[in-house]
């Protein structure tokens, strides 16, 4: 009997050692030149995005992948396109490390984010932004420009921010802290919040 338990044992630390997620490796740092009216095209379906602006004429990427995670920046002649697609793993293998990207974006850039679920903070940005998601969290601070946000579960919050906002959602929280512009924000089954000066 105890034999058997020894060897269950010992099996049973070799599965979970088979199934600890894959290693965390660091991204290299990508410099993309952008042109004048170019677009900058996100489309991550997990994990998580931090954006914000500089006065730099290039998209700096950079951030943690799981190891096998590819992260492609290629420059088209619409503009810079950034895309990763999540690892699949076996059922048994739950504890996958999300992507962490960090991008930093040329002041008065248009950008396009699309994602299932990737957890996004876009702060001290200045330019126009649109943001497709289905259950990801998002938060937009210190930002100006145009923004139109679009989250079917998640919710997004929106502070310091002045310009045109204009947010959808379906379940989640949609709220406005001091805004200053032109603000929208409609939902089906959700909450509305304004607070502060709006």
């Amino acid at each position: 009997m105890k034999s058997s338990v020894l060897i269950c044992g010992a099996l049973a630390c070799v599965v979970l050692q088979a199934c600890s997620a894959a290693p965390v490796v660091q991204l290299p740092v990508q410099r993309q030149p952008l042109s004048k009216g170019q677009t900058v095209f996100i489309d991550v379906d997990s994990g998580s995005l931090d954006i914000r602006s500089d006065a730099s004429g290039a998209v700096e990427t950079s951030g943690q992948a799981p190891q096998g995670q590819a992260v492609q920046v290629t420059t088209q002649a619409d503009g810079i396109h950034i895309v990763s697609k999540s690892v699949s793993r076996p059922f048994w293998q739950p504890s996958v490390p999300l992507l962490h990207l960090d991008l930093r974006i040329p002041n008065g850039t248009s950008v396009h984010v699309n994602s299932f679920d990737a957890g996004m903070t876009v702060h001290d940005f200045t330019g126009n932004m649109t943001i497709r998601e289905v259950s990801g969290d998002i938060r937009v601070q210190n930002s100006r420009g145009e923004f139109a946000i679009q989250s079917n579960r998640g919710n997004v919050s929106v502070e310091a921010t002045s310009g045109a906002v204009q947010l959808a959602g379906n379940y989640g929280l949609l709220s406005l802290t001091n805004t200053h512009g032109v603000s929208v924000a409609s939902t089906i089954m959700g909450t509305v919040r304004f607070a502060g000066a709006i």
